[in-house]
């Protein structure tokens, strides 16, 4: 038996659909591939497209497309009766998802809207459960198609690359998430793909449908994206920071996992933020002072914008790995707002030291009105009965007051950072506005007209990043600020943060449809 007939009897035992296939099994597979070449490519994939119907009419399918058809028809109903009442804040808008996939609702509402219908929707539990189950099997069902697709890339390349392609455009409007899965899966064990299959990546990732039902599948394809216009970033410029010089090592040496790169940009961040905070402080300096000392405030904040250019592209670049988790978000927002790393640590330790003034003023206060330090002291636990009586052991047992300075400064020290949470929220509302309201002043074309000469002037206005951070940082206010604000519901808070995301995403793929293409 050849290595064409081998190959051919292997396609043949995947049509089980069973895709528990031992590894011997799998490389011989992968091997007569190699051996039979492009000249057998146009027979193996009819097989492999063949295989994808097997899999898409299996039992499985059918029953989760079923149970998935139900779970949008109370969903659609639900949201129907809600636009009725009048609960809805908006009535049906145009979506901005691509369309190329099955098993994915129309987004017909915005984000606050949708968290509305999800939070008051009647769907009966044992559904609920089912669509869930088959949402998750996504994630960790593999499937038989995925080997057939490993089998294409190993005849060759250039064909499967245009394959895929050719695949997704006949199919577009009813491609499988499953599909898609394996397809993205196989893809970034590649070297490189073709302009035309990262340009469906972008479409998917762009999806706000898809990823609200299929998050597997966009996190697999922010995952394509994100390392081919890292590498292309490489290609075109020289790193010029410690952090991206460390990224670059990283590509080079092919350390480019989940672990790897969200470890890098929770470092960036930090990076970030210190670039922040230095441009804001030096644009106060270059405008005063001695004309020499002037110069240098001059070229030194020229050197942070350039800085600042270079490393918030290949951030929004890796920012897929913060977005997905649950306070990345926030950390982001941070960031931008220049509260990452050494100023977040710097400015959490103003606000302690802020309380603890605050505290003792309040008991000198309390003192002279005549109240006794037990009635501070229940008034700044704020009803923890574990702190109250921790503070309370400091007092005297008999008297209830202090014995001295040095056993105030204790309770003031155990009571500063329960304070400091309730004041956390209001002062880092005001702070984030303090700074957007400077950096949109720092980052205008008149001041920095007016502070730097012609020529720094004209390399400021082709560093389009400068710009686009001015932009992010007024989406990350609103976003910090509705985060934080007692008074919003929970579906306003979590609409916030799914709409802080989406901007972001679609920075992010703008960002990276201007790498590629350029």
């Amino acid at each position: 038996m050849n290595e064409r007939e081998s190959l051919m009897r292997f396609l043949t035992e995947l049509e089980d659909l069973n895709p528990d296939v031992s590894l011997q099994r799998l490389r011989e597979a992968e091997s007569h591939a190699r051996l039979v070449g492009s000249a057998g490519f146009d027979e193996v994939a009819d097989r492999v497209e063949h295989l994808i119907g097997l899999y898409l009419s299996s039992p499985p399918k059918k029953l989760g497309a079923e149970t998935l058809e139900e779970y949008f028809g109370y969903l659609n109903r639900d949201a129907e009766r809600l636009l009725a009442s009048g609960e809805l804040q908006a009535g049906p808008v145009v979506s901005e998802g691509g369309g190329s996939t099955a098993l994915v609702p129309r987004q017909l509402y915005g984000a606050m809207d949708r968290c509305i219908v999800l939070n008051r929707c009647t769907v009966p539990q044992l559904l609920s459960k089912a669509a869930d189950a088959f949402r998750r099997r996504n994630q960790v069902v593999s499937t038989v198609v995925e080997i057939g697709f490993r089998l294409l890339w190993c005849l060759d390349r250039k064909l499967a690359d245009a394959w895929f392609v050719g695949y997704f455009r006949r199919s577009e409007g009813h491609l499988d998430p499953d599909v898609l899965r394996d397809a993205i899966s196989v893809a970034l064990e590649q070297p490189g793909v073709s302009r035309e299959f990262l340009e469906w990546g972008m479409r998917w990732c762009g999806d706000f449908g898809l990823l609200e039902m299929w998050p597997n599948v966009v996190h697999k394809g922010d995952r394509l994206l994100c390392r081919h216009a890292v590498k292309s970033w490489f290609a075109k410029h020289k790193p010029r920071t410690t952090s991206l010089a460390h990224l670059k090592v990283m590509f080079d040496l092919g350390k480019y996992g989940d672990e790897a790169l969200l470890d890098w940009i929770r470092a960036a961040l930090g990076t970030l933020g210190e670039c922040v905070l230095r441009i804001m402080s030096l644009g106060d300096q270059a405008e005063s002072g001695d004309e020499l000392e002037v110069e240098g405030y001059r070229g030194a904040l020229m050197s942070e914008l350039r800085r600042l250019s270079q490393l918030f592209p290949v951030v929004l670049f890796v920012s897929d790995q913060l977005l997905s988790l649950p306070d990345g978000c926030v950390q982001l927002a941070m960031a931008v707002m220049g509260l990452a790393g050494e100023g977040l640590v710097q400015w959490d330790d103003g606000v302690l030291e802020f309380c603890r003034r605050v505290i003792r003023r309040t008991f000198v206060y309390d003192m002279r009105a005549g109240r006794s330090p037990l009635e501070t002291i229940d008034r700044l636990t704020f009803g923890d009965s574990h702190a109250y009586f921790r503070a309370y052991a400091e007092l005297d047992l008999v008297s209830e007051r202090f014995d001295s300075l040095d056993q105030r400064e204790k309770v003031i020290e155990l009571l500063a950072p329960y304070y400091a949470s309730y004041r956390q929220p209001a002062l880092l509302a005001a702070e984030t506005t303090r700074r957007y309201r400077k950096l949109r002043w720092l980052l205008h074309e008149d001041y920095l007209t007016r502070v730097l000469d012609s020529e720094q002037m004209a390399q400021v206005r082709e560093m389009e990043w400068v710009w686009e951070l001015g932009a992010v940082a007024g989406e990350a206010r609103r976003f910090l600020g509705r985060q934080r604000d007692l008074s919003l519901s929970v579906e306003s808070m979590i609409a916030s943060k799914i709409e802080f995301e989406e901007s972001m995403r679609s920075r992010r793929l703008r960002a990276i449809r201007r790498m590629l293409g350029s």
